[in-house]
């Protein structure tokens, strides 16, 4: 993970977000000893969205089992579907 100190993001700041948003690698910032994380909006939602799921135990297992099943070879490939506008 790179890192970045606030008065050198200060002077790229647009460059940088660029960056963060089409590499999805997170950022360290740091400032008097301190250090913060810039990451994307997709790759937040994306933590949060994992975060909810494994939450509950039940959601946890299942997502566990079907993992471990599809990385034996148990998957399938379907086609996607158009939602209905």
């Amino acid at each position: 993970m790179n890192a970045i100190h606030i008065q050198e993001l200060q002077q790229c700041l647009p460059q940088t977000l660029d960056q963060v948003c089409d590499d999805h690698e997170p950022m360290i910032i740091t400032r008097a000893g301190k250090q913060a994380v810039l990451i994307s909006h997709e790759d937040y939602s994306a933590l949060q969205e994992t975060l909810y799921l494994l939450s509950s135990p039940v959601m946890a297992q299942r997502l566990r089992e079907s993992l471990a099943s599809f990385q034996q070879g148990q998957g399938v490939e379907r086609d996607l579907i158009a939602a209905d506008e």
